[in-house]
């Protein structure tokens, strides 16, 4: 994947975490509503960005699960 969008996985990530832990904190309200309002943004254009992420890759579902082989 490219680092632009590994990158923006790891800011949507972040952003989760801190929405998350802003009512256990106390934060005010209006605070917390904005910040939903910028996830509402933030996460759509993460999975957006991750999907037209140009990778490529020559494996295929022959290739079967690296860390569980076929018996």
């Amino acid at each position: 994947m490219n680092t632009t969008a590994l990158k923006t996985v790891w800011l949507t990530a972040g952003f989760v975490l801190l929405f998350a832990l802003m009512p256990l904190v106390n934060m005010p309200i209006d605070f917390i509503l904005a910040l939903f309002a910028i996830g509402i943004v933030l996460i759509p254009y993460m999975v957006v960005s991750v999907l037209k992420d140009p990778y490529s890759t020559r494996k295929t579902f022959s290739d079967w699960y690296e860390d569980h082989p076929k018996s």
